[in-house]
């Protein structure tokens, strides 16, 4: 009914002052039912044919809001461009472009949101929120296990002044090149230092010990798996890696003792993984002991 009485005012009396305020408010009711289609046509008309008044400026408002919603900055950018009374600066076609792919990411909307943040990245490289764009950007092809094309924005997030996200992109950074076969030493090394979460450090911390055993750099395996160990918060899993590792490195620098101590923990704590290792050393300090029917 109400749609009704605004078409009898802009129809029958086109010449009246009300016409404006009556398509306003005709558009503002199409948009509330989510016809946004026809909404966006009416404010269209508003902001080209009644220049210059509350009412266009209204309209402009909402419109901005129907192209937001469907992520259409381009067609914003070129329609406000033609209204020659707004004077559009690019730091509200920043603000649009952000808000824009920020609601489709925020909905789901994986593959427009990775669009526009792909966009105003290369739009707008100096923008306000280009670390929150990255970040996301990051987090969509990660989600999509497109982890390569995550990394490089992942790093950029890095590579700037602490921010919220310094530290999650920082684990995601050596994750991937953990995974890939990359050398991420000093990445896992500044999460070590700088992570405020004790998952991260305790993430950076076996990873560290693990190339430390890899490059052979005993002296430091042990020292990692001293600290891991001596975690209360250590899980069975990583408390596995860092006993074996502690015993692997103690052979290698000729501490039996410790060696032995190391796999008879391995053993206790039952890990499949390094059950069948663990058993060969027990029957080895079992043979060296004499002890000959151990061994067997």
């Amino acid at each position: 009914k109400a749609l009704w009485e605004y078409d009898i005012v802009i129809n029958d009396f086109n010449k009246s002052a009300l016409v404006s305020k009556a398509l306003l408010r005709k558009g503002l009711l199409l948009y509330n039912a989510n016809n946004t289609k026809k909404a966006l046509e009416v404010f269209k008309r508003v902001a080209g044919e009644y220049p210059s008044t509350p009412e266009s400026f209204q309209a402009i408002g909402s419109a901005r809001s129907i192209y937001v919603d469907n992520g259409n900055v381009e067609d914003y950018a070129k329609w406000i461009g033609t209204l020659k009374y707004v004077d559009i600066t690019d730091i509200d076609l920043e603000k649009t472009a952000y808000e824009s792919a920020e609601k489709q990411y925020l909905a789901n909307n994986t593959e427009k949101a990775t669009s526009l943040f792909n966009s105003y990245i290369s739009k707008f490289p100096n923008g306000t929120q280009i670390i929150k764009a990255h970040y996301y950007l990051a987090a969509l092809y990660f989600k999509q296990s497109l982890k390569q094309n995550a990394l490089p924005h992942y790093e950029f997030v890095t590579k700037q002044s602490a921010n919220e996200f310094t530290e999650q992109a920082l684990q995601k950074v050596c994750a991937i090149k953990l995974q890939s076969g990359v050398n991420a030493k000093s990445d896992l090394k500044r999460l070590e230092l700088e992570a405020k979460s004790p998952q991260n450090v305790l993430f950076a911390q076996s990873n560290l010990m693990k190339i430390a055993y890899k490059n052979k750099d005993y002296s430091s395996a042990l020292d990692y798996a001293k600290i891991i160990l001596e975690n209360p918060s250590t899980d069975d899993y990583i408390k596995n890696d860092a006993f074996i590792i502690t015993a692997r490195s103690a052979f290698a620098v000729g501490d039996e003792d410790l060696g032995k101590k190391s796999y008879s923990k391995v053993a206790s704590l039952g890990a499949s993984n390094y059950g069948a290792e663990a058993q060969y050393y027990a029957a080895f300090f079992h043979n060296k002991d004499n002890d000959f029917e151990a061994s067997n």
